[in-house]
């Protein structure tokens, strides 16, 4: 963009005289001054080849993510899957120290202790009953300093025992073979309640206890074949009233007591049935049978009964 700015300076050429007539030509020369401003705006045309060249600025916003380090101390203790080959071996030594028979095994309650009544049949033995005592470690130790109770020779020995006491039933042959319990008392071992159950000879005595300590004897009465079955509170009597001691006329040579709770029952070989094996319950009135009588395929003997509850009533015995 240009601008110009114009100056113009005449020159005179005439000659004068006196008259004269002037005639101007004026020859104008123009000086001109160009002062010239430029504003120059240049759109440059970029013909590098760009090199980019990056710097990187790392700004982080941390994020905590927590690393639980744990630190285990494992205890193992081995589990034995394996199925043992069940065995039996014997426990501790001999239990008598010379011949025995009609052996009788319990055990006490408070301590774990077995217990085992017999009838000492060695030389000096004289056939009475003796009882012995073992814990899991030491060995077989009379039960009382008196070895020998029976006044005479013992037979069909059964024990029981209540709360560590043990009850020992069986037939006093030195006292006309009448049916007797003994126990131990704590300083010795003497007849319950000062007497024998019965005053007539009999045989085949089975012993146990109910949940609340009472004593009971099972025995065959040999005066009239009569299964009687006594109980002992505070003195010998029946189960119920008058004439409830009897079970049965039909009892042979084998007879098992046990007592549930506080309900006796009763196995036996019933005469009355070819011999086969049949079992009674006191059900508080009379003795009722248990299942049918004489169920067994054939005659039996050597019985041994177990209840479990109203109907689990177990019983083994030798068929013969």
């Amino acid at each position: 963009t240009a601008t110009f700015t114009h100056t113009r300076t005449p020159t005179d050429t005439s000659t004068p005289t006196d008259t004269y007539t002037i005639t101007e030509t004026h020859t104008p020369t123009d000086t001109a001054t160009d002062t010239a401003t430029f504003t120059h705006t240049r759109t440059p045309t970029d013909t590098s080849t760009p090199t980019d060249t990056y710097t990187i600025t790392e700004t982080y916003t941390p994020t905590d993510t927590p690393t639980d380090t744990a630190t285990f101390t494992s205890t193992h203790t081995p589990t034995d899957t394996s199925t043992p080959t069940p065995y039996w071996q014997k426990y501790g030594s001999d239990v008598s120290p010379d011949m025995a028979d009609c052996p009788s095994i319990d055990m006490e309650d408070s301590s774990g202790a077995i217990l085992i009544a017999y009838k000492d049949i060695s030389a000096g033995g004289e056939n009475k009953a003796s009882m012995r005592r073992k814990l899991s470690t030491g060995d077989w130790d009379l039960i009382s300093a008196g070895d020998l109770f029976t006044i005479g020779e013992a037979q069909y020995i059964s024990m029981a025992q209540y709360s560590s006491l043990p009850f020992i039933g069986c037939v006093d042959v030195g006292s006309n073979s009448q049916p007797a319990v003994y126990y131990y008392t704590g300083g010795g071992i003497g007849l319950l309640g000062g007497v024998f159950v019965d005053t007539a000879e009999s045989r085949y005595t089975s012993a146990d206890l109910d949940s609340s300590g009472v004593v009971y004897l099972a025995y065959k009465r040999m005066t009239d074949n009569a299964l009687v079955v006594k109980k002992f509170a505070g003195s010998w009597g029946e189960p119920g009233g008058t004439g409830s001691s009897v079970v049965t006329n039909a009892v042979g040579d084998a007879l098992s007591l046990f007592v549930y709770n506080t309900t006796p029952y009763v196995a036996y070989q019933d005469t009355g049935n070819s011999n086969r094996a049949s079992v009674r319950v006191w059900d508080g009135s009379s003795w009722q049978l248990v299942g049918s009588a004489g169920f067994s395929s054939n005659a039996v003997e050597s019985l041994s009964l177990y209840v479990y509850g109203p109907n689990n009533v177990y019983i083994a015995y030798r068929d013969i």
